[in-house]
């Protein structure tokens, strides 16, 4: 996986982009609407980044196919240059997806970025029953 990047004293877009389950009995994938979708920043350590309440929740896109979308905030406590951890969980019904993306702060104090997550959640690997 590629290294990430966030902006230091800006907002940051995270979004998880077409999340969906593969369904057996019409062999196809079916977009999730109703997921709970949360996501914490930490450093390498494993602890909260200060500045933002987490878990934080994601919300979905109003009449999107499995989009999900929150902003981290300009506030949180970003070091240059200092590896961090995008923690991303989604639930839906009793299958949950887990995403630890490694990324990296860096100081532009006046372009917000995306950070976009192509994400295809197939059953029953990488799922787990929660």
């Amino acid at each position: 996986m590629t290294i990430q990047t966030l902006i230091r004293l800006s907002d940051n877009t995270l979004e998880v982009d077409q999340l969906r389950l593969y369904d057996p009995t019409i062999k196809d994938f079916v977009f999730q609407n109703g997921a709970t979708v949360t996501c914490r920043v930490t450093d390498t350590d494993g602890n909260d980044v200060l500045g933002m309440s987490f878990p934080a929740a994601l919300g979905y896109v109003a009449g999107s196919d499995g989009c999900y979308t929150i902003t981290l905030e300009e506030t949180l406590e970003l070091d240059p240059m200092t590896e961090y951890r995008v923690i991303v969980d989604a639930v839906s019904g009793q299958y949950v997806h887990h995403w630890d993306i490694p990324t990296v702060a860096y100081t532009d104090g006046l372009t917000p970025t995306y950070q976009q997550l192509e994400c295809v959640v197939n059953l029953p690997d990488p799922c787990r029953t929660v």
